[in-house]
């Protein structure tokens, strides 16, 4: 058993830099729940790799009648937003504890042909009118623009963004579901639109990229993703640098994808973790961030008889301990170490390890996860030594994540 102790890690890597090289970048991975965390690295490169991590939903709420065919997913003015995508032309909003439909916007003159997912930023809502499963040779893909302050009138000014991806030459029809210019999620950032395809063949994701204005445009391929599973919507936190995207295997089992800590917009170096949801036979279509570590999730109804039916769904994730190491972390590349030491000592053939801290950590509450990010003991600082009863864990590196007097969690990663 050995104890990495990052801070220190850290800050032995700054003292033995000469003033000339003090602020030079080290690539590498720089997340702690990474398989091949690095703690010597001050930039992240986009290698970090991850063991299997799976969630269990927080809460699930059976979604009104109207939102059968649920797709989309945004959240705004405290409201979750969503709409179908069948003919019907109207944003639905919806309150997120309870899934209680509270408003409903019109939006006349505007056609619905496959509305799959709703995005925005801080002037606009962004309609997807450009699923193209059914036959791949749509000519007509586009993405509706709405002022946010023009939907309290039924008169709200609405802007066509119309495209057509760059590197698709054959608009012949192909069978369904076997095209690769088929898209259901995207996101705004800054002036432009990145649009994530459902590559029906491979099972993956390509990312294009559109300017985020009115006229025609020519989609332009920026990334691949080998997210092994339909991707179906997405939410993006852009002061969080993260964009979550939810999809589905093949098998309907959910999961979310995250892209995150990435310089926007350069997506190629961001960590990319799959996470599945506990839930099956789940056509997911949307998600919605409220925060960096909590998401919505929504569902179709779904039927398959007589062994499957089930509801179009509201589900509530929690992100926390896969995501707070990161969002925690300084944004500068001067790491600052905030002084509170701990050690983790083994205790030979007991099955127990010991952590010392010093007096200003007792009465903090502190977890401690693994690498899959699940949680595997919680408690109470209650003195300055204290044990870990680690006879039933297995082998392999663990995160502490302490919460300091003023709120701010000190992270410790060991290994048993």
């Amino acid at each position: 058993m050995k104890f990495i102790p990052t801070s220190l890690l850290r800050l032995r890597f700054l003292i033995a830099l000469s003033p000339i090289s003090l602020f030079a970048q080290q690539p590498g991975c720089t997340d702690i729940l990474a398989l091949n965390y690095n703690a010597k690295a001050t930039i992240n490169d986009g290698t970090c790799t991850y063991a299997p991590a799976s969630v269990v939903v927080s809460s699930s709420i059976k979604l009104p009648a109207e939102l059968e065919e649920g797709s989309g997913l945004v959240f705004w003015n405290k409201l979750l937003w969503t709409h179908n995508d069948n003919s019907d032309t109207r944003l639905y909003g919806i309150r997120p504890d309870d899934g209680t439909l509270i408003r409903k916007i019109s939006l006349p003159g505007l056609q619905n042909k496959d509305w799959e997912d709703v995005a925005q930023d801080s002037l606009y809502l962004y309609i997807g009118d450009f699923g193209n499963n059914a036959n791949g040779s749509r000519r007509d893909l586009h993405i509706y623009r709405i002022p946010k302050a023009g939907t309290d009138t039924t008169a709200a000014k609405v802007d066509s963004i119309f495209f057509n991806y760059a590197d698709q030459t054959d608009f012949s029809n192909t069978t369904p579901n076997q095209t690769d210019y088929d898209c259901e999620a995207f996101i705004v950032s800054g002036d432009s639109i990145y649009l994530f395809t459902k590559q029906w063949v491979s099972g993956n994701c390509a990312i294009y990229s559109i300017p985020a204005r009115r006229g025609q445009h020519v989609a332009r391929k920026v990334a691949n993703l080998q997210t092994q599973g339909m991707i179906t919507g997405a939410t993006y936190l852009p002061g969080d640098r993260i964009i979550a995207l939810i999809g589905y295997s093949k098998l309907l089992q959910p999961f979310i994808y995250l892209l995150y800590d990435f310089q926007a917009p350069d997506f190629t170096g961001a960590n990319k973790r799959k996470i599945t949801l506990n839930q099956n036979f789940q056509q997911a279509e949307g998600i919605a961030a409220v925060n960096g570590t909590t998401y919505h999730v929504n569902t179709e109804h779904f039927v398959r008889e007589p062994l499957v039916n089930n509801a179009q769904t509201l589900h509530k994730v929690d992100l926390r301990d896969l995501l707070q190491p990161f969002l925690n972390k300084p944004l500068s590349t001067v790491i600052n170490v905030n002084g509170i030491p701990l050690r983790v000592l083994p205790s030979p053939g007991s099955g127990i390890m010991y952590a010392l801290v010093q007096k200003q950590m007792i009465g903090s509450n502190f977890r401690i996860i693994d690498l899959r990010g699940r949680t595997v003991l919680r408690g109470i600082i209650a003195q300055e030594k204290f044990s870990l009863p680690t006879s039933g864990w297995a082998e392999g590196s663990y995160v502490m994540i302490a919460e300091t007097e003023g709120g701010h969690p000190v992270y410790y990663r060991f290994v048993r």
